[in-house]
């Protein structure tokens, strides 16, 4: 719907020109009128209607010395003059205004309805041609803006002409990216709010790419705005995105190493241990020269190792080494998700174990499906790091409350781990903090069996397993039960069972 505006001295006259033809139905909206042309230059000039329907005869000044003042002021709408004379002159000076029509008194009808109809046809195909230009200038205004912003050899013959036009021509630049923590939000809205600008504002250039927002700052104006915001609300907490922020430079060529710097202050922020609102390059852990290789495979050590503690009640153990872990991927070079993957794995593996050795527990934990979707959405490592401490922490709680049950039930699960070692009663007594002789009394009366026979018997069931299960040698099987000797293993093998390890095997095969 266009805008017409209407400039008469007598009010009659005005509300005829309202009511004699249907303006919705011609395309039109009335958007204001005056009585005198000082107060219509002054209205026009703000409104900046499509049409102006103007007499020629005013107070104040007239309705051609307004349309001179207007097109001299470089307003391109359309105008109709209306006048009660007929005079060539009077035509003559309006043709020269590039007025569209001159039409006398009194106005007929039809007359008037097919001059406003060549009108909106003329505002309807200029309105389509701008929408083409404007198409066609904002696709290449994206791609010099995605040239500037995300390749290392910017064209550097663009013309000055040429970005002045784009409105991309700046003293300064830097680059900023938005990541979205909340999909809901309206990250560059949230950003503009923040600032308190527009959202229009013409010191930015939006460009996405998954995930966030990455923004263009043009000018000292716009960057020195937003170094002020940075210094007072950087750690500021509870906001739905982070920014990252790249350094400021001087020439549109060096866009890209501003965009990388902040690419890489993004990827970085992972291993921050400071969760905060804005991070510049002084704010993240920096790779050393020669950083480390994670192997994947390591899941399930780090894993048996924090389990080994945790069924100690090792709280102080489980976190100097959840500590050295966390020191450790800050200096990795694995990718993130890698690194994700990883510690999901030691998770799932600790959790498992438990499950496998409590089971009589009642404690719930989170199932494989959901650790990992937890660990995937984590922003922080050390988030990642506080969840896997926490589910320690209730393990330990669960099983350590220093009833001789308790302590006795925690020494069965580490035997069922660590059968295939050297266990010996001394040595599990100072894990769990006990003297020797009386663990030793305690479990034989709660068992109905002495320590080391229970330790024979699940050596030899775990022995009769890989009989039947793998194809191993015997001694081979002695040796990954926990006998050093085979001669030993083969006198308490047929002492528990009855019968020797071949013959075990060749009956039951």
């Amino acid at each position: 719907m266009f805008k017409v505006y209407i400039v008469d001295d007598e009010l009659i006259v005005r509300q005829g020109l309202k009511d004699i033809i249907d303006w919705r139905d011609a395309g039109f909206k009335i958007c204001g009128e005056a009585g005198d042309g000082l107060t219509a230059l002054e209205e026009i000039t703000r409104i900046s209607p499509d049409l102006v329907l103007v007499d020629i005869r005013m107070p104040k000044l007239s309705g051609l010395d307004l349309v001179q003042r207007l097109r001299n002021e470089d307003y391109e709408g359309k105008f109709i003059v209306l006048s009660g004379y007929a005079e060539f002159e009077y035509a003559q000076e309006a043709i020269a205004y590039n007025v569209d029509y001159y039409l006398t008194k009194p106005i007929a009808q039809e007359e008037l309805e097919n001059a406003v109809k060549v009108i909106y046809n003329k505002l309807q195909a200029k309105k389509i041609q701008s929408e083409h230009k404007n198409y066609y200038r904002e696709k290449a205004k994206f791609k010099i803006l995605e040239e500037m912003i995300k390749r290392r050899n910017v064209n550097s013959h663009i013309e000055g002409s040429t970005l002045r036009e784009l409105s991309l021509e700046a003293e300064k630049y830097q680059v900023l990216i938005l990541e979205n923590l909340d999909l809901h939000n309206d990250v560059y809205e949230k950003f503009c709010c923040e600032l308190k600008l527009p959202a229009n504002h013409g010191g930015m250039e939006r460009y996405n790419e998954d995930g966030g927002e990455i923004l263009l700052l043009k000018g000292p104006n716009i960057i020195d705005k937003f170094a002020e915001y940075q210094k007072d609300h950087a750690s500021k907490g509870d906001m739905p995105f982070v920014i990252t922020v790249g350094k400021v430079v001087s020439d549109f060529t060096d866009v890209y190493s501003s965009y990388k710097e902040a690419a890489m202050i993004r990827y970085r922020k992972f291993f921050s241990k400071e969760k905060k609102f804005i991070f510049n390059n002084e704010d993240i852990f920096k790779l050393p020269d020669s950083p480390n290789t994670l192997p994947l495979e390591s899941s399930s050590d780090i894993g048996s190792q924090l389990y080994n503690h945790i069924i100690v009640y090792k709280q102080h153990e489980c976190e100097s080494l959840l500590s050295r872990l966390f020191n450790n991927l800050v200096k990795t070079s694995s990718d993130v998700k890698t690194i994700k993957n990883f510690l999901a794995g030691i998770l799932i593996y600790i959790i498992q174990e438990f499950k496998k050795d409590y089971s009589s527990y009642d404690i719930p934990f989170k199932t494989s499906a959901e650790i990992i979707k937890i660990v995937e959405s984590a922003t922080y490592l050390s988030d990642i790091m506080d969840f896997i401490r926490k589910e320690s922490k209730r393990m330990i709680e669960s099983i350590s409350n220093f009833s001789s049950d308790g302590i006795l039930e925690a020494i069965l699960g580490y035997i069922n781990h660590h059968y295939n070692e050297d266990i010996k009663l001394k040595t599990l007594a100072r894990k769990f903090g006990y003297n020797s002789s009386y663990l030793g009394k305690i479990f034989s009366q709660k068992y109905d069996v002495n320590f080391n026979d229970y330790l024979h018997k699940v050596r030899i069931e775990k022995a009769m397993e890989l009989l039947l299960g793998e194809n191993y040698k015997i001694y081979e099987i002695a040796n990954l039960v926990g006998y050093a000797n085979v001669d030993y293993f083969h006198i308490k093998f047929r002492e528990y069972a009855g019968t020797t390890p071949a013959k075990y095997r060749e009956s039951n095969s």
